[in-house]
């Protein structure tokens, strides 16, 4: 799915500045997680897109509450969706849950992390 250049609505412009400030304005980054937020705001494909993008980064920055919740968020959609691997499906609820924990150890007064 493309990525639409439409005007981010209030919530993504809220977890943008925020994101901006917590991983050190930088702009890439919080494109990045704007990009990500937007795709979880849209169709299924949308949602296993967003949970693709956002695996690789939460493996390389750990100690981010932005990255993190996201990436706990993106483990129950992908959850939802898979639907013949119950081991598999547990993993990611399993993931997903260590992702939150992991949020909320970081940046515990992040609303979003709980």
């Amino acid at each position: 799915s493309a990525y639409s250049a439409a005007t981010p609505t209030y919530r993504s412009r809220v977890s943008v500045s925020r994101a901006s400030v917590i991983l050190g304005n930088s702009d890439r980054l919080a494109s990045f997680i704007d990009r990500v937020d937007h795709l979880h705001s849209g169709t299924a494909l949308d949602k296993m897109e967003a949970y693709k993008l956002i695996k690789p980064l939460h493996n390389r920055i750990q100690d981010n509450a932005e990255i993190q919740w996201r990436m706990a968020r993106s483990c129950v959609v992908a959850a939802e969706f898979e639907t013949v691997n119950m081991n598999k499906r547990k993993e990611l609820l399993i993931q997903g849950r260590e992702c939150a924990k992991k949020a909320c150890n970081i940046d515990s007064m992040n609303a979003d992390s709980h």
